[in-house]
């Protein structure tokens, strides 16, 4: 961790916030995780489309070649 950074946040944490100040860093940490999940349930979703569609396809290639096999 840089130096000026590490300094930054002994003095945050030595300083005592306000409630207006933690309700701030709240609300901005919730915001942040509502649009990060967001993003991981959209590649969720993509990743099962793609699982679902290449599990339709191997259905049908083998049903193709047991029928094949058959015939």
């Amino acid at each position: 961790m840089p130096q000026a950074k590490r300094e930054a946040d002994q003095r945050r944490m030595t300083k005592k916030m306000t409630n207006a100040e933690l309700q701030a860093r709240i609300d901005k940490h919730e915001e942040i995780c509502a649009i990060r999940w967001a993003e991981i349930l959209g590649r969720v979703k993509r990743l099962e489309i793609i699982i679902l569609g290449s599990a339709g396809t191997m259905i049908v290639m083998l049903t193709n070649i047991l029928l094949k096999g058959l015939g």
